[in-house]
């Protein structure tokens, strides 16, 4: 069936002749791909009650004020840092680069213990996509991020076993 008896079919949106119908398939509504596009833009509506007005401009934005049972987040990690990490100073007031430092540290000694334990779990016959979704992240992700082992002498990813040809 053709449209060659329809000799001024027009674009939906913007009006331009559209050449006659051969051969099967759709009748076409638009001249080409971009006014297609625009009207797939008309159709679609944003729903305006998808984000909570109060939450509305201070999704990103951090609190001034830490509750009133919980000490300052920097405060825990340095006490954590206390805990894990030998050379954290003692006393209340560091300088103020000195929690940068130790934050860091800290962070490598969280990350070391995180590669192991995800070692561990593989070795144990986890799957990575049970390992993705206790990360929060996809199998894949957590294969890129864990999938080579370290070399305990260097810590770099240890190569793999296959050959690169080229």
């Amino acid at each position: 069936m053709t449209d060659d008896g329809l000799p001024n079919r027009r674009c939906s949106t913007c009006g331009r002749g559209l050449p006659a119908k051969t051969g099967p398939g759709r009748t076409r509504r638009y001249c080409d791909a971009s006014c297609r596009s625009k009207a797939r833009r008309a159709r679609q509506h944003v729903n305006k009650n998808l984000t909570i007005i109060h939450r509305e401009g201070n999704l990103d934005n951090v609190p001034n004020v830490a509750a009133a049972n919980h000490p300052p987040v920097l405060s825990r990690v340095i006490a954590a840092a206390r805990v894990a990490l030998d050379d954290v100073p003692a006393g209340e007031r560091l300088p103020p680069l000195a929690p940068v430092v130790v934050v860091r540290s800290l962070a490598r000694v969280v990350e070391d213990g995180l590669r192991e334990a995800v070692q561990q779990a593989r070795q144990a016959g986890h799957t990575w996509a049970e390992i993705g979704e206790l990360l929060g992240t996809t199998r894949q992700a957590a294969f890129q991020r864990f999938g080579r082992p370290l070399d305990p002498r260097t810590g770099a990813p240890m190569a793999g076993s296959r050959a690169c040809t080229s």
